[in-house]
């Protein structure tokens, strides 16, 4: 019998998945897109028919290889990430072919209180204008039968408001808050050649407990060279809809494990497969849990996942401690599901990949990755960034932890072993060699010396403050804008009315404007932040990726 918490947590999954399916379709609706876009219960596609068109198996296949890779975005689109830099994240993306992206979310905050607005300005503007245009026809026709002054001042005012709704809603695109993994996409798409560059999306955002940010995964392929491919698992489950089912959230419940194990989770795995040439492999994607839970859901998740009797094993020695219980308990339970999942499908190449928060060389991962047989994890170098020039006295080169890392079985996905055994691949430095200097190019104004401060290029200092901060101050369409109410009133000043129109967003705007130099520029200028503006223009991550062949 199903209990009241259960029909509550129906209704939030409902819930969630009904507000990102209206996104996806205010997406389409007001930002103008030049592509198709599929908004479905179990994926949202982005530029979704692309493949049909621009896949050529045969230079899949005469290429050689295909890149895969992984990327944990840092939350592109939110305040947190204000001030990345789409253009160069493309550039990095682009040099690969399908990329699993995590930490990707909806429109959130002021940017969704702003879109709602505008959806609702959108309404009510183009019910205004139809009733003054009927109002200002009935006034003309009075006047002219019987002169007023009073009526052609309204007159006078209702043609303003019409000229400028007229207006506004022509602006609304400019107006909409892109998210930001259309900001992504968009940008791949800008690049040469760049047009084929899809997007396919999960279709929720989930959370840690800890956390109050949603996160989505997206998958960015390349359509010349990567199509979707019907996954087998996602069909089974398929919900509501008409679209290919091409990937899908593992819900890790009863029906497939024999045990509902959704609560390991604080997000679960995206899934979506793909072919190029004669490749064809399912990716799974996954942002793991980084904070335990409460102690009372310890008992609970370790009896799902790792056991009752591994709760002995924190705190022994053996890797598994108070920090990173909650990691391996999803992982675990992940390659659970993939060992069923493989065992029933032999012939598919199946490649778990993510921001696992969990080093490679922790001892306990011969435990968790006997859950499936011949699993092997790789990426064994640091994937994540530190802002400080120094930790505990040694140089930490702008890296940090190893948390990122692919895991298959080689014997099963051969395709993406060299001649070595090993894979093609590792963690692109984004910092370093000549995409490092793309990025100081552009923005680093350090003048390089002996710390613990440093000097700033004051000439590239204001050069950036003029191109990045100062076009806020001013009335441009560079600006944030949402809608707000406007005044209208008469040549004369005696006759007014209010109506909502297309302004500039004060607050936005002086929040740009003055944490720009606070988080890209000034940090520069010392040792604890030495490196901080490679994560606000990037991420705190590197992407990982490997090369997999395709003949």
């Amino acid at each position: 019998m199903l209990s009241l918490s259960t029909f509550a947590d129906i209704d939030v999954e409902l819930s969630k998945r009904t507000e990102l399916i209206e996104e996806c379709r205010n997406n389409e609706r007001y930002l103008g897109l030049d592509y198709r876009v599929i908004c479905e219960e179990n994926y949202h596609h982005y530029n979704s028919s692309a493949y049909n068109t621009k896949y050529s198996r045969s230079n899949a296949i005469q290429r050689g290889h295909v890149r895969i890779a992984e990327f944990n975005a840092l939350h592109p689109g939110s305040s947190k990430s204000r001030y990345k830099d789409y253009g160069l994240v493309a550039k990095m993306l682009n040099a690969f072919d399908v990329v699993g992206v995590t930490e990707l979310t909806p429109v959130i905050a002021s940017d969704a209180d702003a879109n709602a607005r505008l959806v609702k300005f959108s309404v009510e503007a183009k019910n205004s204008l139809k009733v003054y245009k009927d109002e200002v026809r009935i006034l003309k026709s009075q006047i002219a039968r019987r002169a007023s002054v009073t009526k052609s001042r309204k007159v006078e005012v209702f043609e303003k408001i019409i000229k400028q709704l007229e207006s506004d809603l022509k602006k609304l695109s400019s107006v909409y808050r892109k998210p930001g993994y259309l900001k992504i996409l968009d940008a791949l798409r800008a690049l040469p050649g760049g047009q084929d560059w899809a997007l396919i999306l999960s279709p929720r955002g989930e959370k840690a407990p800890t956390s109050t940010q949603e996160e989505l995964v997206g998958y960015y392929y390349r359509s010349s060279l990567v199509k979707p491919k019907t996954n087998e698992f996602c069909k089974e489950i398929r919900v509501h809809g008409s679209a290919a089912p091409f990937a899908c959230i593992i819900d890790m419940n009863k029906e497939y494990l024999g045990e509902d194990k959704s609560h390991v989770f604080s997000r679960r795995p995206f899934m979506a497969e793909f072919l190029s040439g004669r490749f064809s492999f399912t990716l799974i994607s996954s942002h793991v849990i980084y904070d335990s839970p409460d102690d009372n859901l310890l008992k609970p998740i370790f009896e799902s996942s790792l056991g009752l009797g591994a709760i002995d094993d924190i705190g022994a020695g053996g890797g598994l401690t108070s920090n990173n219980w909650a990691r391996f308990a999803e992982v675990q339970v992940t390659l659970e599901f993939i060992n069923k999942f493989a065992n029933e499908r032999p012939r598919e190449d199946i490649i778990f990949m993510g921001d696992l928060n969990l080093e490679s060389n922790n001892p306990y991962w011969d435990k968790v990755l006997d859950t499936w047989p011949g699993a092997v994890l790789y990426i064994d170098e640091p994937t994540s960034t530190s802002s400080k020039k120094f930790t505990g006295g040694n140089a930490t080169k702008g890296l940090a932890s190893n948390y990122d890392h692919f895991i298959f079985n080689p014997e099963r996905t051969k395709e993406c072993l060299d001649d070595n055994g090993d894979i093609a691949g590792g963690a692109f430095n984004f910092q370093t060699g000549r995409f490092g200097n793309l990025i100081d190019n552009e923005y680093k104004i350090r003048i390089e010396g002996n710390g613990p401060t440093y000097r700033k290029n004051t000439r590239k200092y204001n050069s950036l403050v003029a191109k990045y901060a100062t076009p806020f101050t001013e009335t441009t369409m560079s600006q944030y804008l949402t809608i707000k109410s406007m005044k209208h009133t008469s040549s004369d000043g005696r006759f007014s009315k209010s109506e909502n129109a297309i302004s500039a967003d004060s607050n936005e705007n002086k929040f740009h404007r003055e944490n720009f130099t606070l988080k890209v520029l000034d940090p520069q200028l010392n040792d604890d932040e030495y490196f901080y503006f490679y994560e606000q223009v990037m991420s705190d991550h590197l992407p990982i990726y490997m090369e997999c062949s395709t003949r």
